[in-house]
């Protein structure tokens, strides 16, 4: 605020307007002594007088509007200030004697108290979104318009973009409709642009500047449901590999031997053909059996993941090197270091560009793998132009397989591959024609 530089500032607002009302009346009390104590002036010097007495009057009276108004001004500044939510303004105070001195006061520590408080409120809201940041839930709020006012960190990674990016857009732009509708503790199915999954819902009503929103708090259940199933399997395929193995081992020992036996024996051509057959049949199948339940033994033996400092670029560069196809290419994008093991994740990308080599045709056939950086995450797509998928929501389950001789752990060992490094695996069929398979994985960081 810009200070009073009128000298009456240190001077009580009462006694400046007795000594102004002196000031005016000093002249005139003068001229009257004057005339009656000496003989008449002349016209022309009581016009001048007067004249002259009209102006100090104006120059007075003007020093007491000014003197009664121009604290008042200054206030004014202040409380506007304050509306428009500036609490730096200050007064500069008059005097403790001063009645508009404690009225300075006061304002002054009101305006400290608002500015303090509105500090205290920024850090709060700072430290609440940091909170709901760290979340490993998705949390989202919306008005009364059904327009986004808060989304945390977590769930705006499902839309592939920066939660900045989707404040004040309409529920029916996120495709999130269901969830105004649905129930709190209910679960369903919702659709982002990075994942397809099953939520449980949780929501709530509070209030913001006196309107009402809904929080509503988004847990994806099929992540722990997916480790119990995984745990689950494991434990099936042990006992499963173990009482096979052990009498599919039996078996083919058995057919070799039974095979050089009946080799031995004179028998007609025609019997021991067809008993040569039969030994290979039998023993072809206890084979293949075994290859089985071996392909089924690796999703039990995954190895703890040996993470480390890796190059997204250096691991599609190996890729490029190791698949032997025409159909293959790479689009770099920004170098990011993932914290993943390295064998295990070239694995999970050989499984990937595998599959989309079968699906695409031979000739015009197309996979493609870009990444770009989110956050704390490297997001990798690998696309094919092949037919697509028909039967998405079986895509990950163990045994299903829509190729023929198919074992159906591929995409399953890839999933599991990138959950236990701290990553996840989506995949979809594009508009365009074939799949996406969506990466994420971990960035490295020091901190």
């Amino acid at each position: 605020m810009k200070k009073n530089s009128s000298f009456f500032r240190f001077i009580p607002l009462q006694l400046q307007l007795f000594i102004l009302g002196i000031l005016l009346a000093v002249p005139a009390l003068l001229i009257i002594w004057y005339l009656y104590t000496t003989r008449r002036p002349s016209d022309e010097l009581m016009a001048v007088f007067w004249f002259a007495y009209l102006l100090w009057s104006a120059g007075i009276l003007f020093q007491m509007w000014r003197a009664c108004h121009e604290p008042f001004y200054t206030l004014t500044n202040l409380v506007r200030s304050l509306h428009q939510g500036d609490y730096s303004q200050r007064l500069i105070q008059y005097p403790k004697w001063h009645a508009i001195g404690y009225l300075h006061e006061e304002l002054n520590t009101l305006a400290d108290v608002l500015q303090n408080n509105r500090i205290a409120t920024i850090e709060s809201v700072r430290r609440f979104q940091y909170l709901i940041d760290q979340l490993e839930i998705g949390v989202v709020a919306f008005d009364e318009q059904k327009k986004l006012t808060m989304i945390n960190s977590h769930l705006s990674k499902y839309f592939g973009k920066h939660s900045s990016e989707l404040n004040e857009k309409h529920i029916s732009n996120l495709s999130l409709e269901s969830l105004w509708e649905c129930k709190s503790g209910r679960t369903l199915w919702l659709t982002f642009e990075q994942r397809t999954s099953r939520f449980l819902i949780h929501s709530s009503v509070f209030r913001e500047d006196g309107k009402p929103h809904r929080l509503f708090l988004l847990t994806d259940v099929n992540a722990p449901l997916r480790e119990e199933e995984r745990f689950a399997w494991k434990r099936l395929i042990r006992v499963l590999g173990h009482e096979l193995n052990n009498s599919l081992t039996p078996i083919i020992s058995l057919t070799s031997s039974l095979k050089s036996r009946f080799q031995k024996l004179d028998l007609p051509e025609q019997q021991n053909e067809s008993t040569m057959e039969a030994l290979d049949v039998i023993r072809e199948r206890a084979l293949g059996m075994n290859r089985f339940v071996e392909d089924y033994s690796k999703l039990a033996k995954l190895p703890e993941p040996n993470r480390q400092i890796s190059s997204l670029t250096e691991i599609a560069r190996k890729l490029r090197q190791l698949m032997e196809t025409n159909h293959f290419k790479v689009i770099e994008g920004p170098d990011c270091e993932l914290h993943v093991d390295t064998d295990q994740i070239t694995q999970l990308f050989i499984n990937l560009i595998k599959n989309a080599e079968e699906s695409v045709d031979p000739q015009n056939g197309e996979i493609m793998m870009t990444w770009r950086r989110e956050s704390t995450d490297a997001v990798i797509t690998v696309d094919d132009n092949g037919p697509g998928i028909e039967k998405l929501e079986n895509l990950f389950v163990p045994f299903f397989s829509t190729k023929p001789g198919g074992s159906g752990i591929g995409l399953v060992l890839c999933r599991q591959i990138a959950e236990v490094n701290g990553g996840s695996i989506d995949i979809q069929n594009r508009d365009s024609g074939g799949c996406r398979a969506t990466i994420c994985l971990p960035i490295y960081s020091d901190k």
